[in-house]
């Protein structure tokens, strides 16, 4: 029994402490080093600061909680924030700490303006949604006053090492008129009228960002006819797993893939399938093992190419 808690927020001294409550306590597949913890939390300029704080008692820190704003940054998130998360010492839980915790944030983040709070999700996120959910974390969120959604969502993985992409047997696109090629810096023009016709979102700040920032254009890959471009698909290889986000679960050559999207024109004539395993294939010619797709419904069009549920997802909001 706790008798005595006291608060404190996120700090480099205290994420060693959070790191291994926070790996105690999740699934082995959300494990997370004290590089991508520092990384996604106190070096994050989206961090509230106010309302990222943990809860210390006799042998430690035994629950913590991270929210995050990011002010401006599109519009459709005006005046919201994210429960990046929320972790309770499992020796510790069904005692009030866990949503203690969340209160305070919460109340500081009301006296910052914020009107709707989403559980996950964030730009720099760990997780889409509720990782794993069970009926007692339901509960517990809906307790806290969270809308569940009706459907789970998935991350999704496979080893594309050892899949013949050409001989998967899915319906697709095959005419030549259409090419998936990587992107260069002379592409960026139409790449943004691209954008800002179908994607105008969350899609364009991602790649735009990541291309701004001096990120590879070579990781955008377009589906092109000619020079206009009717589709993108972001893709990554990690070969140095030492800080890795995934490197304990997927490896040292994991890949990443997503977000992917094709322009409404072009919907409904087998490119989507097309753009796919063009993608996949790339990153199988990067040295590619396991990649990782996130945050998606629809597990059984990926499963056509191998892919299977890696991690599982609730998304869930509320209104302040």
């Amino acid at each position: 029994m706790q008798k005595k808690v006291s608060l404190e927020p996120w700090s480099e001294r205290n994420i060693p402490e959070i790191a291994a409550l926070w790996n105690r306590n999740f699934p082995e597949a959300f494990h997370v080093t004290e590089f991508w913890l520092m990384k996604k939390t106190v070096q994050d300029g989206d961090l509230f600061v106010p309302g990222t704080l943990a809860l210390r008692g006799e042998d430690g820190i035994i629950a913590a909680v991270a929210t995050k704003i990011s002010d401006g940054i599109l519009p459709e998130y005006y005046r919201t924030a994210w429960l990046s998360s929320l972790v309770t010492d499992v020796d510790c839980r069904r005692r009030g700490f866990g949503g203690f915790l969340y209160r305070r944030a919460e109340a500081e983040l009301k006296k910052s303006g914020v009107r709707t709070v989403i559980s996950g999700g964030e730009m720099h996120n760990f997780f889409s949604g509720i990782p794993e959910p069970e009926p007692e974390t339901e509960r517990f969120f809906q307790s806290l006053g969270f809308v569940l959604n009706d459907v789970r969502h998935y991350d999704l993985s496979s080893d594309v090492s050892r899949i013949d992409f050409d001989r998967v047997g899915v319906p697709m696109n095959e005419t030549s008129d259409f090419v998936t090629s990587p992107a260069t810096e002379l592409d960026f023009p139409e790449m943004r009228r691209f954008f800002d016709r179908e994607f105008p979102g969350r899609w364009k700040f991602e790649v735009m960002r990541h291309l701004e920032s001096g990120g590879d254009p070579g990781e955008i890959l377009l589906l092109r006819r000619g020079r206009e471009v009717c589709g993108f698909c972001k893709v990554h290889v990690n070969h140095d797993g030492r800080n890795g986000e995934f490197n304990s679960q997927l490896g040292k050559s994991w890949g990443a893939l997503g977000p992917i999207g094709i322009s409404e024109a072009a919907r409904g004539k087998g490119l989507g399938a097309r753009l796919l395993r063009d993608a996949l294939k790339h990153l199988q010619r990067g040295g590619a093992h396991n990649v990782n797709i996130d945050w998606t419904v629809l597990k059984d069009f990926y499963g056509q190419f191998g892919f299977q549920p890696w991690r599982t997802y609730l998304a869930a909001y509320k209104e302040l």
